[in-house]
């Protein structure tokens, strides 16, 4: 159905077709909701979203759209632009973890990919996340899970 906030009175509702579809026809979901340092809304799509305060005076609509970092490999056109969770680091680098498609980081200007094996093949990711200290970590479905060691991500192990 979108995303939604509650702006103090009632609840707003943002159902653009890259936040309730997927490229080739099923519903997305809004899986991942990040604000970026520039106070922009990423949910997972192609597009960022600039939500204007309850405070501000009354717009119509309240957001704005507009295309973001297009796709993640840099292929004018692909259209590998869902992914399944984002994160932003402490330099506000921002993370995407994909399904199947490992893992890319968006320095403010370029991505650079980060591939996610076990056992030499590719694997299903699931979440990203930054801890406190500012360490990235991977949800998988299947193999566990995963911590970024500075270069790539490996398997954690106690």
């Amino acid at each position: 159905m979108g995303a939604c906030r509650y702006n103090g009175r009632s609840f707003d509702w943002i159902s653009e077709e890259d936040v309730t579809e997927l490229h080739d026809g099923p519903s997305n979901g809004v899986r991942s909701i990040i604000e970026d340092k520039d106070g922009y809304f990423w949910f997972n799509s192609a597009y960022r979203y600039q939500v204007y305060g309850s405070n501000e005076a009354q717009k119509e609509p309240f957001y704005r759209r507009e295309k973001s970092i297009g796709n993640l490999d840099g292929n004018p056109i692909s259209d590998f632009w869902e992914y399944m969770s984002i994160a932003r680091a402490d330099n506000n680098d921002l993370w995407f973890a994909t399904y199947r498609n490992g893992v890319w980081r968006y320095d403010g200007q370029k991505t650079t990919y980060y591939p996610v094996h076990a056992e030499g093949k590719d694997i299903t990711l699931f979440s990203v996340y930054k801890d406190k200290q500012g360490n990235l970590w991977l949800g998988t479905h299947e193999n566990g899970v995963y911590k970024l060691n500075g270069n790539k991500f490996e398997r954690f192990r106690l």
